[in-house]
């Protein structure tokens, strides 16, 4: 993977916001550091991805089903709801 300063001028954004994305992928197991060799994309590292993104969509499903509920949409309405958006989605 490109140095933090490389990416960050690619990008331009600050230094410690790339600093900061590259602490968080390593203690999330997707990337490791090797002193003086640099950053790598863990063995696992798609695997891991791939859970983080699986458990960041069931909570944003449990989020819209509650605000569903709220919203006072019955069960059926709900799966209705989600039935219909995934359709649109193949399209």
């Amino acid at each position: 993977m490109p140095s933090f300063r490389a990416l960050a001028e690619d990008l331009l954004v600050s230094l410690i916001t790339v600093k900061r994305a590259y602490e968080e992928l390593e203690r999330a197991g997707i990337i490791y550091r090797k002193q003086g060799l640099g950053t790598f994309v863990s063995e696992n590292g798609a695997v891991r991805t791939q859970a983080l993104r699986r458990r960041r969509a069931e909570e944003l499903l449990d989020e819209a089903v509650r605000e569903g509920m709220e919203a006072g949409l019955t069960e059926e309405e709900v799966l209705e709801l989600a039935r219909k958006l995934l359709r649109e989605r193949d399209m």
